[in-house]
């Protein structure tokens, strides 16, 4: 029945202005950018209803717009696009809903009139007939655009909204679906709008009368509508009828049309799917598994078949998932069955599981009758990535299959073209057969029966531990190897490595239990370094006898005590009776004589051997070393130590460590002398005057010092001279500048007390950054002098004549010289002593040195302090009272004395 309006309500009605609508929304096929005219047709927009300009700002190009779908403002610091929005029938714009492309892409600003307007999850309010939108990046940054939905106020009603079971109508329903159920939404806020429906041909929309057969219902109604098979168009007006004439005031007309069509073909697995004719519609409502999926190809196999489906819009699974009651067309592409024209909406989520068991294939089963099936292809050689293009070949067979890499396997992790794989994949169809691999898995390859000998043979300098391994052998299988390390020598049956000490050759043969016989031979050429023998006390003079002992430096191999061998032979000096042999690492030594030790390493032969001579004399004064002061006192040939004295620990240099030398304790008598220890290693002087070389002179580790690196603090020794080890050598304050001539930044000796790992060392340096060292020079055996002032030091007054006294006498050739310090000032030079003394007029304080005739000290006096005193009377300073003086008296009482006295010398 039709309701009646009263004339006010129609007359509300007639004036009421209704909010619709638009999308501004890029749908185009291609990329380009906005004219800079009107652009709002290629914007979606009615362009006789809207205007929609963009403007390029400070930016390189207009608004662009992306086949992708999107509108793209682009930013620059000094102002970006522009997209200025009009209504041209002057429309109110209530509000506008903006849809970024991306977070990223959001930074725009909206405005008004010129004023901004700031909106809300993209939501802003306007109020007006046109509005602006436009880039605030002060960068390069883009803002991206997906749709602007404009809301704004309108003088005609809007389309009602038709739904047909809930959902907008599609193009084709299914007679499943049947009956439809029609639902009609209003879209323009009237309080009791009417409904017409009608299938009849396309309706006037203005002013039209009631069509006849046309159904009317109100909202919320939902009719059932069974129809027939086939195409059919729907109609519904939403209107304001007048009851008087029987038209309508006003109008929208909405339309849907859709087909109506059988249900389509089910099947319950791959192989009734493949039996179908081709553009059949299909239910699929069995279960596969997942095999592979990328881009558009999706491939999937039941118990006995598998099949691919191809289409856009697929959910995302994950290899091994189970999907069911999926939807689409039986096609053949290509020779082989697809499904495809796929009703994506059908595909629901499913459960991921592990892939069906792999059907071990050879080249030939990769056929049509095998399509979409999981297999593997063992043994197979694999050809290099062209593009998505390859094959493979199995064994020694010529012939090959295409492999296409379909799921997009990274080149990087593409086969070794000179391995074999075992190749997992699905069987497929392109014209012809093909695999699509998913996985390629190293197959090692068979090793055959033999012998491999560990490590190589070549040059070694240490011990060689030999390992033999058969290869090619069973679990439990029994393989009987021998080997032989000498020619005709019975053969050694293999329990284990064992360790070469000497050049050998070795050869094997090994048998398995199939009788088969396999041989090798090499030869390891081992030379260990040689031995250095050490005897303890070393050879040379003494008081009384000594135990002599033995040893070896350098690594031993064998069981520790037993490792060396030791036979000696001593021999009297004065062959006064027969040379005496024995064995072992000591002997005592009460005679003068030649020890000769040899040593055997019971493991290696290795051999050690050398000849030691020592004195026993009761009477023997071991040699004494005196601190060198002066350039004076270095004289080749000579004997010297090298010494640094820190926090009154005195050491000497000692024995080699590997880049260093170590230091000795040593003691500094009360005469200034050192004695050396047995530790301590004595260094010969050799060559001139800024070419000096210095000797160690040991049997263990003797040789010429020198600077060893450029870029460690290095002290080694060479057997012969060289520009290395060639030294100079000067004095300054107290101590000893020894400076090797070698081209790098090191070669400065200096002493570390290393007293963080309590580890003295000699060393070279870039600079004098450690400690100092001096020279202390060897002092003639057997004789000690001593030098003492025949006047002992003291207060005088006046000048006072100082001789030295020397005990015992001075060998033939020898003088002695005196230094005089004044005060505080420096020692000058050395000066020989007048026959009659040293004359004293001055303070200071007075050394004599005794050296021979070649200029090498014997002997120096303690430091010498005397007190001069003025002497009454003594005018001259010349420390006496003499005629000197009564003259000088004379003069000056007679006004002629003129003082140009230098007031005499300090000594002479």
């Amino acid at each position: 029945m039709k309701k009646i309006l009263s004339l006010l309500m129609l007359m509300l009605l007639c004036t009421t202005a209704w909010a619709t609508e638009v999308t501004l929304e890029y749908t185009g096929s291609t990329t380009g950018n906005m004219s800079g005219e009107n652009d709002a047709a290629l914007v979606g927009l009615d362009a006789t209803a809207w205007s929609v300009v963009g403007e390029k700002g400070s930016a390189s190009n207009m608004p662009g717009l992306n086949k992708d779908g999107d509108i793209r403002l682009y930013g620059n610091a000094n102002g970006g696009n522009t997209l200025t929005v009009t209504s041209l029938s002057g429309a109110t714009i209530n509000s506008i809903t903006i849809t970024f492309t991306g977070a990223n892409y959001s930074n725009a600003y909206v405005s008004v009139g010129g004023e901004d307007v700031t909106g809300s999850n993209g939501v802003y309010e306007i109020g007006n007939s046109a509005f602006v939108i436009g880039n605030a990046n002060t960068n390069t940054t883009q803002v991206r655009i997906k749709k602007i939905v404009i809301n704004y106020a309108s003088d005609e009603p809007e389309a009602p909204t038709i739904l047909l079971n809930g959902v907008a109508p599609a193009t084709s329903y299914y007679v499943s679906d049947l009956p439809l159920s029609l639902t009609i939404t209003s879209n323009n806020g009237t309080e009791t709008p009417y409904y017409h429906y009608s299938f009849a041909a396309d309706p006037e929309t203005v002013s039209s009368t009631i069509r006849a057969g046309a159904t009317e219902l109100t909202t919320g109604e939902s009719p059932a509508l069974n129809l027939q098979k086939g195409s059919n168009k729907l109609w519904v007006a939403e209107a304001i009828p007048n009851t008087e004439t029987q038209q309508w005031s006003s109008s929208q007309w909405a339309s849907a049309t859709f087909t109506i069509k059988e249900d389509p073909t089910t099947v319950a697995n791959i192989a009734e799917f493949n039996a179908l004719d081709d553009n059949t519609e299909v239910t699929f409502n069995g279960t596969v598994t997942v095999l592979g999926q990328k881009d558009s190809y999706l491939y999937a196999q039941d118990d006995e078949k598998g099949m691919l489906i191809y289409g856009s819009g697929l959910p995302s699974y994950q290899l091994g998932d189970k999907i069911s009651g999926f939807k689409g067309n039986k096609t053949t592409f290509k020779g082989a069955p697809e499904m495809n024209n796929l009703v994506t909406t059908s595909f629901g989520e499913a459960s991921g599981n592990e892939l069906p068991t792999a059907i071990e294939m050879n080249i030939a089963d990769v056929k049509l009758e095998n399509f979409g099936r999981y297999g593997v292809i063992k043994g197979a050689t694999v050809a290099a990535l062209s593009g998505n293009n390859s094959s493979l070949t199995v064994g020694d067979a010529t012939t090959s299959l295409a492999l296409f890499n379909r799921f997009g396997i990274a080149a990087e992790d593409w086969p070794d073209q000179t391995k074999t794989y075992d190749v997992y994949g699905v069987a497929s169809y392109y014209e012809a057969n093909q695999f699509l691999p998913l996985q390629f898995v190293e197959v090692e390859a068979p090793v055959e029966f033999g012998i491999t000998v560990t490590p190589a043979t070549g040059d070694y300098t240490e011990p060689v531990t030999v390992t033999i391994t058969p290869t090619g052998v069973g679990e439990n299988e029994e393989v009987l190897i021998t080997y032989n390390l000498k020619e005709e020598a019975t053969p050694l049956t293999y329990d284990g490595p064992f360790t070469l000490y000497e050049t050998t050759t070795v050869t094997v043969e090994a048998m398995n239990e199939a009788g088969t016989i396999k041989e090798w031979s090499g030869t390891y050429n081992i030379t260990l370094p040689a031995l250095k023998l050490k005897v303890t006390p070393g050879a040379g003079t003494y008081t009384e006898a000594q135990t002599v002992t033995a040893s070896v430096e350098g690594t031993t191999y064998g069981d520790g005590d037993d490792d060396i061998e030791w036979m000696w032979e001593f021999t009297p000096a004065s062959n006064a009776k027969t040379a005496a042999e024995g064995e072992g690492a000591t002997v005592t030594v009460d005679e003068s004589g030649t020890l000769h030790f040899l040593g055997i390493e019971t493991i290696s032969g290795r051999e050690v051997e050398g000849d030691f001579v020592y004195v026993i004399d009761p009477n023997y004064q071991p040699a004494k070393y005196q601190l060198v002061t002066s350039a004076a006192d270095l004289v080749a040939n000579k004997n010297y130590l090298i010494v640094s004295t820190v926090d009154n620990d005195t050491y000497a240099m000692s024995e080699q460590k590997t880049n260093n030398r170590g230091a000795s304790v040593e003691t500094i008598a009360a005469d200034g002398t050192i004695t050396p220890s047995e530790n301590a290693r004595i260094i010969k002087l050799e060559g001139e005057t800024d070419a000096w070389y210095l000797k160690v002179i040991s049997d263990v580790d003797g040789g010429y010092l020198y600077a060893a690196s450029s870029s460690s603090n290095q002290l080694k020794t060479e057997q012969t001279q060289s520009i290395d080890s060639k030294a100079a050598i000067t004095f300054e304050d107290g101590v000893t500048n020894i400076t090797f001539h070698k081209s790098s930044n090191r070669n400065v000796l200096q002493f570390n007390p290393n007293t963080s790992n309590n580890n003295p060392l000699f060393a070279c340096y870039a600079s004098a950054s450690q400690k100092p060292v001096v020279l202390y020079k060897e002092v003639e055996a057997g004789t000690t002098y001593t030098i003492t002032p025949d006047k002992a030091p003291g207060a005088y007054d006046g000048m006072v004549l100082v001789k030295p006294v020397v005990d015992p006498a001075l060998p033939e050739g020898a003088k002695i010289y005196y230094t005089f310090t004044e005060g505080t000032a420096k020692a000058e030079g050395e000066t020989e002593v007048p026959a009659t003394g040293v004359k004293l007029t001055k303070s200071g304080t007075l050394t004599f040195i005794a050296r021979d005739a070649d200029n090498a000290e014997l002997a120096r006096s303690e430091s010498l302090a005397y007190t001069i005193n003025s002497l009454f009377g003594d005018l001259n300073g010349d420390g006496e009272v003499d005629v000197a003086d009564v003259n000088i008296l004379v003069n000056i009482i007679l006004g002629t004395y003129y003082n140009n006295n230098n007031n005499g010398n300090s000594g002479e």
